[in-house]
């Protein structure tokens, strides 16, 4: 027996039956319409479902936050980062950021480090030396790519050449290889070593790493 549905416009069309994916009730449809629901809302109510089911847990880039998000938005991504909020985009989008695969090209690899240190430096070394000129960025760990805020510190050229010694046995040399302990970094000041920095007349013939003796 052929079924019949009524357009809008009140003409008598043929129609088939099929089946409702999400209230499983059957409901006619035009045979050349791809139904699947017999309304707007079981597609609704359907899609929302599966969407909850196939949603996937990740953090937040910037701020670690719990994200929900779907496999195709994750495939979709440029640089395969993800955020919370537009804001937290931004803030790890600027120089200052931790995120470099999302910065835009224009910024370079070699941006100084004394642009993130600007607060740093107006404070000074910490042997009271303020003036800019004769100021430093180090990298506590000794690791260059590690721009964090709190790997960087401002010293003097004195003050530097401190952090970088080692004892061979009879004093104390310099070289940007090594890191002085951090618990002998007084001990060395106080044994009046900041501002005696020099080559030994050794050093200076045989074009050796400046030293600090003492």
């Amino acid at each position: 027996m052929e079924e019949y549905i009524y357009d809008k416009k009140g003409v008598r069309r043929k129609a088939i039956i099929s089946n409702c994916r999400f209230c499983k009730k059957d409901f006619l449809h035009r045979p050349r319409w791809d139904c699947k629901f017999c309304s707007r809302v079981c597609s609704v109510s359907y899609r929302s479902i599966r969407s909850k089911e196939n949603k996937i847990h990740i953090k937040c880039e910037s701020c670690g936050k719990d994200i929900e998000t779907v496999p195709s938005r994750l495939k979709a991504s440029r640089h395969n980062a993800h955020f919370c909020s537009r804001l937290c985009k931004e803030k790890e989008q600027k120089l200052t950021g931790k995120c470099d695969r999302i910065k835009p090209k224009r910024y370079g690899k070699g941006w100084g480090y004394r642009f993130l240190c600007t607060d740093k430096l107006k404070n000074g070394c910490e042997c009271g030396e303020k003036r800019e000129f004769l100021l430093l960025v180090h990298h506590i760990d000794s690791n260059r790519k590690n721009r964090s805020i709190e790997n960087l510190e401002v010293v003097c050229a004195n003050c530097h050449m401190i952090r970088h010694l080692y004892w061979n046995g009879s004093k104390w040399k310099f070289s940007m290889k090594v890191l002085t302990p951090r618990e002998k970094i007084p001990e060395i000041r106080g044994l009046g070593l900041h501002g005696v920095v020099g080559c030994s007349a050794d050093s200076k013939q045989m074009g050796s790493t400046p030293i600090v003796s003492i």
